[in-house]
């Protein structure tokens, strides 16, 4: 067994998961609420002429379905449709973010979906939210919630938001023993999900170094950023007047 395999082998052998697919790394404290899989809330009389959507939770493999269902109830039951905005009329989507992230594919779709539709994206709450000790609890967008993020044309946080990013990895079925084959296998499925965040990343416009910024933190930790950071890497793109009052409104 030579020394490049051994070192795979045990990268592989550290990341062992539950599952098969690929996904950031998630942080070992994480809140047990935040576990539930993402849901759409179409908030009412959004004090602006648009409509606003609150997302929340993990996404899953039910999460582009669901997004698909909220952008059908809006055109049943709101002036929004796809139609509309791809020409440029009618009320603007604002898509507010509160996710610990979760796995890729389903984020990718959501969004191209955003982006197609001329979305706007913020990492905000629909309101006010305290802890038990009267701390506030501001949202926060983690790990693959960054890739729904960069799906808005326009991008903000809330000064007090979270925005976490770390490493992607291949999601790996938990057994003692990993052949060769499987190392390959793992390493392949990293490769390809390398390619796939840095080919989103060129789509969406963000720079390049936040490629390179996600793969330096370890898979177990969160490298937190603050809002000038988020910046310049591009994954914010806007001021909060681009919000008007949903700023207030989300905060």
């Amino acid at each position: 067994m030579n020394s490049i395999y051994c070192r795979y082998l045990s990268i592989v052998a550290a990341a062992a998961i539950l599952a098969a697919g690929v996904t950031f790394a998630e942080a070992k404290d994480r809140k047990s609420a935040a576990k539930e899989t993402m849901t759409f809330k179409v908030i009412d009389h959004p004090p602006c002429a648009c409509v606003v959507v609150f997302a929340s939770g993990e996404i899953g493999d039910p999460t582009i379905d669901r997004f698909q269902d909220v952008l059908d109830t809006l055109e049943k039951t709101t002036d929004w449709s796809r139609n509309k905005v791809r020409l440029g009329v009618g009320p603007q989507l604002i898509l507010l973010l509160d996710s610990p992230g979760g796995l890729v594919a389903p984020a990718y779709s959501v969004s191209r979906q955003l982006r197609l539709n001329g979305a706007k994206t913020a990492v905000l709450r629909p309101s006010a939210s305290f802890s038990s000790t009267g701390a506030l609890d501001p949202s926060s967008c983690e790990s693959a919630c960054s890739i729904i993020l960069l799906g808005g044309k326009t991008r903000f946080s809330g000064v007090l938001s979270n925005i976490g990013l770390h490493q992607i990895h291949p999601l790996v079925a938990r057994k003692r023993n990993f052949t060769r084959k499987d190392v390959l296998g793992y390493l392949s499925s990293f490769e390809d999900g390398a390619a796939d965040f840095a080919r989103h990343l060129e789509e969406m416009d963000a720079d390049p170094e936040l490629l390179l910024f996600t793969m330096q933190t370890n898979q177990d930790e969160m490298s937190f950023i603050n809002w000038s950071k988020a910046k310049s890497l591009g994954i914010i793109n806007d001021t909060a007047e681009s919000l008007g009052r949903i700023v207030d409104y989300g905060s």
